[in-house]
Protein backbone atom coordinates (compact mmCIF):
# COMPACT_ATOMS: atom_id res chain seq x y z
CA UNK A 1 0.00 0.00 0.00
CA UNK A 2 2.98 2.23 0.88
CA UNK A 3 4.11 2.15 -2.97
CA UNK A 4 0.45 2.95 -4.05
CA UNK A 5 0.49 6.04 -1.76
CA UNK A 6 3.71 7.34 -2.79
CA UNK A 7 2.81 6.69 -6.82
CA UNK A 8 -0.38 8.49 -5.93
CA UNK A 9 1.54 11.74 -4.26
CA UNK A 10 4.08 11.90 -6.44
CA UNK A 11 2.42 10.98 -10.00
CA UNK A 12 2.33 14.56 -11.30
CA UNK A 13 6.48 14.54 -11.11
CA UNK A 14 8.67 12.84 -13.88
CA UNK A 15 8.61 9.47 -11.61
CA UNK A 16 10.27 6.33 -13.22
CA UNK A 17 8.87 2.34 -12.56
CA UNK A 18 12.99 1.85 -11.86
CA UNK A 19 13.24 4.62 -9.38
CA UNK A 20 10.00 4.21 -6.97
CA UNK A 21 10.87 0.10 -7.13
CA UNK A 22 14.54 0.89 -5.63
CA UNK A 23 13.17 3.56 -2.91
CA UNK A 24 11.33 -0.03 -2.00
CA UNK A 25 13.78 -1.81 -2.64
CA UNK A 26 12.84 -4.31 -5.01
CA UNK A 27 12.72 -4.76 -8.52
CA UNK A 28 10.53 -3.24 -10.87
CA UNK A 29 9.36 -6.85 -12.50
CA UNK A 30 8.64 -7.52 -8.68
CA UNK A 31 6.88 -4.30 -8.14
CA UNK A 32 4.51 -4.54 -11.25
CA UNK A 33 3.25 -7.84 -10.26
CA UNK A 34 2.77 -6.34 -6.92
CA UNK A 35 1.07 -3.23 -8.56
CA UNK A 36 -0.86 -5.62 -10.74
CA UNK A 37 -2.17 -7.85 -8.34
CA UNK A 38 -3.05 -4.75 -6.23
CA UNK A 39 -4.84 -2.18 -8.74
CA UNK A 40 -4.57 -4.33 -11.93
CA UNK A 41 -2.19 -2.37 -13.66
CA UNK A 42 1.09 -2.37 -14.21
CA UNK A 43 2.90 0.92 -13.02
CA UNK A 44 2.58 2.92 -16.51
CA UNK A 45 -0.75 2.15 -16.61
CA UNK A 46 -1.43 2.70 -13.20
CA UNK A 47 0.38 6.78 -13.40
CA UNK A 48 -1.30 7.06 -16.71
CA UNK A 49 -4.78 6.70 -14.85
CA UNK A 50 -3.99 8.61 -12.17
CA UNK A 51 -2.70 11.53 -14.09
CA UNK A 52 -5.70 11.03 -16.69
CA UNK A 53 -8.22 11.42 -14.12
CA UNK A 54 -6.43 14.55 -12.68
CA UNK A 55 -6.93 15.94 -15.71
CA UNK A 56 -10.59 15.10 -16.05
CA UNK A 57 -10.84 16.91 -12.88
CA UNK A 58 -9.02 19.69 -14.09
CA UNK A 59 -10.42 19.56 -17.31
CA UNK A 60 -14.40 20.20 -16.01
CA UNK A 61 -13.49 22.73 -13.03
CA UNK A 62 -10.99 24.68 -14.31
CA UNK A 63 -10.05 26.96 -17.16
CA UNK A 64 -6.78 26.00 -18.00
CA UNK A 65 -5.16 25.29 -21.21
CA UNK A 66 -4.17 22.27 -22.15
CA UNK A 67 -0.91 22.71 -22.34
CA UNK A 68 -0.94 23.71 -18.36
CA UNK A 69 -2.96 20.74 -17.74
CA UNK A 70 -0.48 18.33 -19.16
CA UNK A 71 1.85 20.10 -17.54
CA UNK A 72 0.28 19.97 -14.06
CA UNK A 73 -0.57 16.17 -14.23
CA UNK A 74 3.02 15.40 -15.15
CA UNK A 75 3.24 15.04 -18.75
CA UNK A 76 6.45 16.57 -20.77
CA UNK A 77 4.76 17.40 -24.11
CA UNK A 78 0.81 17.65 -25.12
CA UNK A 79 1.42 15.01 -27.60
CA UNK A 80 1.54 12.23 -25.08
CA UNK A 81 -1.28 13.55 -22.66
CA UNK A 82 -3.26 13.65 -26.17
CA UNK A 83 -2.34 10.07 -27.17
CA UNK A 84 -2.52 8.56 -23.26
CA UNK A 85 -5.91 10.82 -23.08
CA UNK A 86 -7.62 9.30 -25.97
CA UNK A 87 -6.37 5.76 -25.06
CA UNK A 88 -8.24 5.85 -21.88
CA UNK A 89 -11.34 8.07 -22.47
CA UNK A 90 -11.94 7.69 -25.87
CA UNK A 91 -11.93 11.37 -26.84
CA UNK A 92 -9.17 13.87 -27.11
CA UNK A 93 -9.18 16.51 -23.57
CA UNK A 94 -10.81 19.02 -26.07
CA UNK A 95 -13.84 17.17 -26.53
CA UNK A 96 -14.07 15.86 -23.25
CA UNK A 97 -14.36 19.56 -21.70
CA UNK A 98 -16.62 20.32 -24.94
CA UNK A 99 -19.01 17.54 -24.24
CA UNK A 100 -19.14 18.10 -20.67
CA UNK A 101 -19.69 22.09 -20.98
CA UNK A 102 -22.57 21.14 -23.63
CA UNK A 103 -24.53 18.62 -21.20
CA UNK A 104 -24.00 20.70 -18.84
CA UNK A 105 -25.88 23.74 -20.52
CA UNK A 106 -28.28 21.28 -22.22
CA UNK A 107 -29.47 19.95 -18.34
CA UNK A 108 -29.03 23.23 -16.97
CA UNK A 109 -31.87 24.45 -19.94
CA UNK A 110 -34.03 21.77 -19.19
CA UNK A 111 -34.17 22.13 -15.25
Amino acid sequence: MEIIAYIGNHFAEDIHAATVAEKFRMSVVEMNKLLIYIVEKNFESFLNYLRINQACRLLLETQESLVDIAVNVGYNTVKTFNRNFVRLRGVTPGEFRKNYHLQKQWTDNTV
